[in-house]
């Protein structure tokens, strides 16, 4: 009978310590879940907030373009030869960002070959630093041949690549919040998008004399 009884009892324990993990892991999974849903929508506010600033930038930035600037034939293959060196580099930058987005994925997913991913993150990394180092060399050297609007629109373009630049500068690519840079990465294509649109304008509205 005392035997019974342990073993009823050591079976009622197990079911305790059974119900209680099992109610403790529903609790964290809870507050995680929470946490993340509050960090998406702080997310989707800022970036609401953002876009409606950026559109009324792109508002101001194509109400001061001329609609029709005429120039000579020397300065407008000047301008053109420029935008395709901005636009390749620009390019260049863009697509490195999103290789190393998609290695960071799968490193986020935990199954992918650790070593190999790391190795190709930091080749990429390399690339991405020389597309950088290039696109600032054309900025500076061509800074007179720019109108201010450009200018400045490709000054926060490289402004924002450096910001992304700053999550892989760190050792451990595993540590990299990849929420974080998702939110960056939409920021620096929005900015790109801006620069594709007020270089097909100013092309759009040049004329010839």
């Amino acid at each position: 009978m005392k035997e019974f009884s342990l073993t009823y009892l050591f079976s009622l324990l197990s079911v305790f310590i059974s119900s209680a993990t099992t109610i403790f892991l529903s609790i964290i999974a809870y507050r995680q879940n929470k946490k993340l849903n509050l960090q998406k929508e702080e997310h989707e506010k800022s970036l609401s907030a953002q876009k409606n600033e950026f559109d009324k930038e792109i508002s101001r930035l194509n109400g001061s373009i001329e609609r029709m600037n005429f120039v000579y034939k020397t300065q407008f293959d000047t301008e053109f030869e420029l935008y395709k060196k901005i636009w390749l580099e620009i390019s260049n930058i863009t697509k490195s960002f999103h290789n190393i987005q998609d290695y960071l994925t799968e490193l986020d997913s935990g199954s992918i070959d650790l070593p190999n991913t790391t190795t190709a993150l930091k080749d990429e990394y390399n690339v991405l630093k020389s597309y950088s180092s290039s696109f600032s060399e054309i900025i500076d050297k061509n800074r007179p041949f720019y109108f201010q609007e450009l200018y400045s629109l490709l000054i926060i373009f490289s402004n924002q690549s450096k910001i992304l630049a700053e999550y892989l500068s760190i050792d451990n690519f595993q540590k990299i919040d990849l929420d974080s840079y998702l939110f960056e990465m939409l920021k620096l294509h929005n900015f790109s998008v801006s620069i594709e649109e007020i270089i097909r304008n100013r092309i759009e509205n040049l004329k010839i004399v």
